[in-house]
């Protein structure tokens, strides 16, 4: 018990976040996706929207999907101040036709049925012949 005892008391200081994680990686995309024209991001799973609204600062549409409706809510209070967010709650699936630059699914995708989710993915980004897109 003292191992497990440990690693709680480790886990309670400073708690895992894939979001934390792999912020640096899914910047660094987004900022790809402006410079070469990109517009839109959807982050799928957007949690309570604290990368959402680090995405918001660089991108000019940016729009989070939640299914839990409370971690929505909290996701629409934290980016209300940002013009650029919106948050749906709902599940991901049902995205327009080339509707976005670039999507990101941190801690998401394993959560959903694998062929339909990529399926999705691939008609809701916009074609690599005018936009630059990205799983990450």
């Amino acid at each position: 018990m003292g191992f497990l005892a440990a690693i709680g008391r480790i886990n309670a200081a400073h708690p895992w976040s894939h979001n934390d994680a792999f912020t640096g990686v899914v910047l660094r995309h987004a900022r790809a996706v402006r410079r070469r024209g990109g517009t839109t991001a959807v982050d799928v799973g957007c949690g309570t929207g604290e990368l959402l609204s680090r995405l918001a600062t660089l991108l000019p549409t940016t729009i989070g999907i939640e299914p839990d409706a409370r971690t929505a809510a909290v996701a629409a209070e934290r980016c209300r101040t940002l013009p650029s967010v919106r948050v749906e709650q709902r599940a991901f699936g049902e995205e327009p036709e080339s509707s976005c630059d670039l999507l990101v699914f941190v801690a998401s995708l394993h959560h959903m049925p694998l062929r339909p989710a990529l399926e999705a993915a691939r008609r809701a980004l916009r074609p690599r012949s005018t936009r630059f897109s990205k799983f990450v």
